[in-house]
């Protein structure tokens, strides 16, 4: 029995204390970034302007301690994600944080970029 409180306990651990990141993209074309960092922008509804769906991001971001994480505090590095991709913006079309002890935040949403 204690093999098993052990394997739970290691599952918890290795699990529950990582930053996943996926960036899956709709096309084999390549972006380099053509902002800043701090000029990509959150969005949660489609931009009135014009704009390229470049791929789809899904981020599962952890805070140390005790408190629940914030979209807020997950967004400066899901911005240097985007940018990396050569994203104007994301569209952020769903959150779920973590239930119970698990400190996480799933941010899902489309990288997008603005047509000139």
């Amino acid at each position: 029995m204690k093999t098993v409180y052990a394997f739970l306990a290691l599952l918890v651990v290795t699990t529950g204390c990582s930053k996943g990141f996926s960036y899956n993209p709709y096309t084999n074309e390549t972006f380099q970034p053509r902002r800043s960092v701090h000029e990509v922008q959150v969005l949660f509804d489609n931009p009135k302007q014009a704009y390229k769906t470049m791929g789809f991001v899904d981020y599962d971001f952890y805070k140390p301690g005790w408190a629940s994480p914030t979209i807020s505090e997950a967004m400066p590095s899901l911005k240097e994600k985007v940018h990396k991709y050569g994203g104007d913006a994301i569209i952020v079309r769903n959150t779920t944080a973590g239930l119970g002890m698990e400190r996480n935040l799933r941010i899902i949403g489309d990288v997008i970029r603005f047509e000139p």
